[in-house]
């Protein structure tokens, strides 16, 4: 889980979604991958 949760901060890293990665910060890993479902 860890590893695709910071594949998905890379990704947003790579799209500039400084906004929707704070957001992230704050969340469990489980709804980081949330996260990479909605994208």
């Amino acid at each position: 889980m860890k590893i695709a949760g910071e594949k998905l901060l890379l990704f947003l890293v790579s799209n500039k979604d400084l906004d929707f990665i704070c957001r992230i910060e704050l969340r469990s890993e489980l709804m980081v991958i949330r996260g990479l479902c909605r994208v």
